[in-house]
């Protein structure tokens, strides 16, 4: 009687363990999920604040012919314009994807992405500082840094986030109940 008894507890403690790993998986996850959608939220209002300023220098031009018809002082524009809107695409594209935890896929593209649509940007200052560049408006200067510290600080809670979650995943015996229930790790952004 008293093994069965032992061989019960045992099994009940078991149960209780695996749920509350589940339950912290669960709940880290959770907390990726959000991070990532805050951060997104903020790339997305500094994507589109840039987007609608160039639009006013581009003159709202779409088509190759279009462009082609500017002159060279608008065409200089044209590389962040575009980067600005496949940026927002992938952004888009994973705030579909809100109650899911993201792929490390997913999270690549995004942040290849951001990382053209700043070397974009980073080439118009470049050009700026060059003798014969014409210099970035004001207000263009300020609907990309607006944002940064809040870029920069939801950047980091994402990434402080997703690296508790691969902790508790990675962590042994809880890396059973991951095993087990598929939980995959996520991106960070470097």
């Amino acid at each position: 009687m008293s093994t069965a008894i032992w061989f019960l507890l045992t099994l009940a403690i078991l149960v209780f363990w695996a749920l509350g790993a589940y339950n912290r998986i669960i709940r880290l996850r959770g907390v990726v999920s959000s991070a990532l959608q805050a951060l997104l939220t903020q790339w997305q209002m500094q994507a589109q604040t840039v987007d609608a300023r160039l639009e006013q220098y581009s003159a709202g031009q779409e088509t190759e012919s279009q462009w082609a018809m500017l002159d060279e002082g608008a065409l200089r524009w044209r590389p962040l314009t575009l980067a600005g809107r496949q940026f927002l695409a992938c952004i888009s594209v994973l705030q579909q994807q809100a109650q899911t935890l993201t792929s490390a896929d997913d999270v690549a593209a995004v942040w290849a992405a951001h990382n053209i649509f700043e070397s974009s940007w980073q080439r118009l200052l470049a050009e700026q500082d060059d003798l014969a560049g014409t210099p970035i408006p004001p207000d263009l200067q300020m609907a990309w840094t607006q944002h940064e510290p809040s870029i920069n600080d939801r950047r980091n809670a994402y990434n402080a986030s997703v690296l508790a979650y691969h902790q508790a995943i990675e962590q042994f015996p809880a890396s059973l109940v991951a095993w087990v229930f598929a939980f995959r790790p996520t991106g960070q952004l470097v």
